[in-house]
């Protein structure tokens, strides 16, 4: 897939593609005790977490999801999904920077996250099918704030290491 967007004045080309998904980790812990309650009785809490790698040598990057959901604040009753998204970018060098940082702009970065999130949904509501976790939906988030916190922690990250 390639984007084409125009950033202070200049058009960049972000060319990727989504290579594979690996699912590191699915785990669904479910107690009889659990089960016997009403289902709309059972208060639902989730979280989420994202990653970033990069293997610049081969033109990769890695978006790592995380999603954790308990039900009925019992950590016995717990459901956990973790899946690497890995994308080809075939132009990634162009934003490989002189101290070999790397500076994908936000909008680029945004659209792996959001199709990073949106994938993982499906793959847990898939996943889950059958068990208490199935009405467990993960909201629809904007990928954009998450990305820019990704960035922002990057660049906090190598000023620290300086």
């Amino acid at each position: 897939m390639k984007i084409i967007k125009t950033i202070d004045d200049k058009e960049i080309v972000f060319d990727f593609e989504l290579t594979k998904i690996l699912t590191t980790k699915f785990l669904i812990n479910e107690t009889i005790e659990g089960l016997e309650k009403p289902k709309e009785k059972q208060p639902v809490k989730f979280d989420y977490g994202i990653g970033l790698g990069f293997m610049t040598d081969k033109r990769l990057v890695k978006i790592h999801c995380n999603f954790n959901c308990v039900i009925d604040n019992d950590s016995k009753h717990n459901a956990v999904l973790s899946t690497d998204y890995i994308f080809t970018v075939s132009n990634l060098d162009v934003f490989v920077n002189e101290d070999h940082s790397i500076g994908i702009p936000l909008y680029f970065l945004a659209t792996m996250v959001g199709l990073a999130l949106s994938t993982n949904r499906g793959i847990w509501y898939e996943k889950t099918a059958g068990s208490n976790f199935s009405r467990a939906l993960f909201p629809i988030v904007d990928p954009t704030p998450i990305a820019k916190d990704i960035i922002e922690k990057r660049v906090q990250e190598s000023h620290t290491e300086k």
